[in-house]
């Protein structure tokens, strides 16, 4: 099962407590543990939204796409959850726990970079 959240302006204009239309309990499988939470993240750069508030609850082992134009916050909402940046608001939460201080090594998250991954005929 795979839920795609998708907005026409992008990563930041996902709506507050917005949800997968199907996650891992509505088809009936039994997850256990925790999934992610991103809580009103967002990012900036200057005075550049790289990223507006964003809020997603991932359930555990739920497989989410996350479409959207260039520039809209996509890449950067993984490299926050990855680790490699801070948020500038926000929190990232697993188990009620927030990951947001912890380094990339301790959040147990893996990040394969798109064209290696989706398109690996071009390398």
């Amino acid at each position: 099962m795979s839920a795609v959240m998708e907005t026409s302006a992008g990563v930041g204009e996902a709506k507050p407590g917005a949800r997968p239309a199907a996650d891992a309990t509505a088809a009936g499988r039994t997850t256990g543990g925790a999934g992610l939470q991103i809580d009103r993240v967002s990012k900036r750069y200057g005075n550049v939204h790289a990223l507006r508030e964003t809020t997603i609850d991932i359930p555990r082992g739920e497989f989410l796409t996350i479409l959207g134009p260039s520039g809209s916050g996509k890449t950067t909402l993984l490299t926050i959850v990855a680790g490699f940046e801070q948020p500038t608001t926000g929190d990232l939460r697993v188990g009620g726990r927030s990951i947001v201080a912890l380094p990339p090594e301790k959040r147990n998250f893996g990040m394969v970079f798109q064209g290696y991954a989706l398109f690996p005929h071009m390398t």
